[in-house]
């Protein structure tokens, strides 16, 4: 065995901020550097991971039931939009912060499926649950659309096709569909049985653009609960000229209703192993692993899928201003909700916690969720989760910093933030693939780890102003590799978010010998 004696030569590294996101895939001992082990709270951008920004109460309906649709209406002129929600048996106008209570108010399930559809007849807002009769809205009042040929009450989701409506029957592997440019009318079956061998039922669909836009290549899609993709070119199911099926494929199942979206022209479907992109999932010589945007946390989505897939709750959304999409995950159904959120632009992916939301929505380019307990919250844009200090979390990828099998001593730690916050820290060492959480306290106590605080970074001193902090920390850990873990609370004695940028480590080790 080679000597393990320690040298007086002190070497420094760099750490990257975890820029690559949250990696559940790869093998600890042979991570990137730029993923990160944990990231809880901290958003990727392409230069650094920044404090995700809080969220504050938008309206009370006083429910105290969880709020389990929050619906945005959208109309010809700004100041006739509308947001609601629906919580209990009632759907409550919340576009501002006092709740009116609306026309409808003996609902059998506030589980709504929704669609905002414009006509040359206007803008409609219309839901269907799989109980009552759907309603829409057109700019002024609820109504019940005339829509005969079908048992309204039976219709559980809706989605748009070349100018058509499309309806899944609950239970059922049949569609219904309407005439172009109608949000009433009669309704015509549409069986897709035949094309269904794995059996199930139909949960959604859409509109897959090969093109990116809409246009003549659109194709209509229905998604089933065994995992098959159902594809059609045309625009009129009822002529065969005009119709023909392209294919049937399979795919892992969905998760819930709410689990088809669209961005720019292409479909994703969020699934048991993961988010698909249907442009990439239907080519059959891809591995689902390869071609899935979850695919860096595809661990943790599985693990999730197994553990909480069967709880209401679970949504995916695309919130384009903040370049995120984001997959909500009830950990317990009306009680706790994770959040999974990719980067857009990047395809780094995070996690949210201390967020508690059963459903998300996009209203005038916000972004808002609702609670468990009838209040609607807007989200992104506070410096506090509902008046509570945000806490975050990271570990960096293992590293050997070019020497494995050698013997380090882990003396300092510089991390590399700006920020203009209020924050309390504590940064450790994970040495060897071991995991250990350093304590972050508020208002600059003393703790086991380095603090802050304990540098001269006492945060009652900390100015308000934009500012570089680059203080070295004493820390201590012996081992081959190692990753750095920090945990920060930040506040703000206002609503305005907190900046607080991570950019990256120094570190400082004396090399010892070989194992």
């Amino acid at each position: 065995m080679a000597s393990n004696n320690y040298g007086t030569r002190v070497k420094g590294a760099s750490i990257p901020a975890p820029v690559g996101g949250w990696d559940r895939r790869s093998p600890l001992a042979a991570m990137d550097p730029k993923m990160a082990v944990v990231l809880d709270n901290w958003l990727p951008q392409l230069n650094y991971i920044q404090l995700r920004k809080g969220h504050a109460q938008h309206c009370d309906t006083t429910e105290t039931t969880p709020v389990k649709t929050v619906m945005a209406y959208h109309s010809a002129t700004t100041a006739n939009d509308k947001l609601f929600s629906a919580s209990n048996d009632t759907i409550y106008d919340v576009t501002t912060s006092t709740a009116a209570a609306s026309s409808v108010t003996s609902l059998t399930s506030s589980l709504l499926n929704y669609i905002e559809f414009t006509t040359s007849g206007g803008h409609f807002l219309l839901w269907v649950n799989g109980a009552d009769n759907p309603q829409h809205y057109n700019g002024s009042a609820w109504a019940s659309p005339a829509i005969t040929g079908v048992t309204k009450a039976d219709l559980i989701n809706v989605w748009s096709h070349k100018k058509r409506l499309f309806f899944a029957e609950k239970n059922s592997s049949k569609l219904w569909y309407l005439p172009v440019d109608s949000i009433a009318g009669a309704a015509v079956a549409f069986e897709l049985g035949a094309l269904m061998d794995k059996g199930g039922y139909v949960v959604g669909g859409g509109s897959w653009s090969f093109d990116g836009g809409a246009g003549p290549d659109d194709h209509f899609v229905a998604v089933t609960s065994q995992g098959q993709v159902i594809v059609f070119s045309g625009d009129d199911p009822s002529d065969p000229n005009a119709w023909s099926l392209i294919g049937t494929y399979n795919i892992p199942r969905p998760i819930g209703r709410r689990c088809i979206i669209k961005i720019a022209g292409d479909l994703v479907v969020m699934t048991e192993a993961g988010v698909l992109p249907l442009s990439k999932a239907l080519i059959r010589d891809q591995s689902i692993d390869d071609v899935a945007l979850s695919a860096n946390i595809q661990d943790a989505f599985n693990d999730a899928a197994r553990n909480y897939g069967t709880n209401a709750g679970w949504q995916i959304i695309n919130y384009p201003k903040g370049h995120m999409v984001i997959v909500n995950v009830p950990l317990t159904e009306g009680g706790l909700q994770h959040q999974y959120v990719v980067n857009s632009l990047s395809g780094a992916w995070c996690r949210f916690t201390g967020q508690n939301a059963y459903c998300w929505e996009v209203f005038r380019n916000r972004l808002f969720f609702g609670g468990n307990t009838g209040k609607v919250y807007e989200a992104d844009i506070a410096a506090t989760v509902d008046g509570v200090a945000i806490e975050a979390n990271v570990k960096t990828a293992f590293n050997y910093f070019k020497s494995p099998g050698r013997i380090k001593r882990f003396q300092m730690i510089q991390p590399m933030i700006y920020g203009d916050g209020n924050v309390a820290q504590g940064v450790t060492i994970n040495v060897d693939f071991s995991d250990s959480v350093p304590d972050a306290i508020l208002g600059g106590d003393t703790a086991a780890s380095a603090l802050w605080d304990d540098a001269d970074w006492d945060v009652d001193s900390w100015p308000v102003e934009q500012s570089t902090y680059n203080q070295w920390q004493s820390v201590s850990g012996i081992g081959q590799c190692a990753a750095l873990r920090m945990r920060v609370i930040g506040y703000s004695s206002t609503s305005i978010p907190i900046t607080m940028q991570l950019n990256g480590f120094n570190l400082t080790f004396e090399m010892g010998g070989f194992i």
